[in-house]
């Protein structure tokens, strides 16, 4: 039995990325969720404090430049989740997009490439 444990941020901190994944995430004895990243300040910090998440971002960007932290969970609307599953790819982390990765044909070609 493997007892390492994995250190996720979670980028979009909505409805949906509560119920769907926080709620899980939380719960597996060898994940961690480190850090949220959500735009709205007073969410940020309400879902911080009920899922005792240390530490809170207001942009994935800021996420991403924390070290402690190995793979994310992307939950944002359609339409940002290809550029920003693209971000986190390049800045080296494993990635879980909760919608299809890219809008266009072309944004999943990136993405395909930046995680070869």
């Amino acid at each position: 039995m493997n007892d390492r444990t994995l250190n996720v941020g979670m980028i979009g901190a909505g409805f949906i990325g509560q119920l769907a994944h926080l709620m899980n995430l939380v719960e597996i004895k060898n994940c961690r969720v480190v850090a949220v990243a959500d735009f709205r300040p007073k969410l940020r910090r309400l879902v911080a404090e009920r899922y005792g998440i240390p530490r809170t971002y207001a942009t994935h960007r800021e996420l991403l430049k924390d070290a402690e932290i190995e793979a994310v969970v992307v939950v944002v609307p359609r339409q940002y989740t290809g550029p920003v599953a693209l971000d986190c790819l390049s800045a080296d982390k494993h990635v879980l997009t909760e919608k299809p990765m890219a809008g266009t044909f072309e944004q999943g070609e990136r993405l395909v490439k930046a995680a070869a």
